[in-house]
């Protein structure tokens, strides 16, 4: 992959969020900020602080990734586009009279 793809893929992201394990060490935190992406590091010892995206892609992995073979990453991008559309406006809520959020 060509440095100006890379580029341009890590201009479309604003935040990383990212649990206290090792392997993010604060030699990272210069190099993003560089290209513009904040760290937000979850609270030491709270495992559920993440819990909502690992939620979704939980969700996606077993509704979505798991059941299709993706060819290439334009698939991907088309079939997460269409699925993030289901699952925020067509799929049933568990909220009150099943409104989306």
């Amino acid at each position: 992959m060509s440095s100006a793809v890379r580029s341009e893929q890590a201009s479309e992201f604003y935040f990383l969020v990212c649990d206290r394990a090792s392997q993010f060490t604060t030699s990272f935190d210069p190099v993003l900020a560089d290209a513009g992406i904040d760290v937000l590091k979850i609270p030491p010892q709270c495992p559920r602080s993440n819990c909502y995206a690992e939620r979704f892609v939980g969700t996606v992995r077993r509704e979505l990734t798991n059941r299709l073979l993706i060819i290439n990453e334009r698939h991907l991008t088309s079939v997460l586009n269409r699925y993030l559309a289901h699952y925020n406006h067509r799929r049933p809520h568990r909220a009150l009279r099943h409104i989306a959020p």
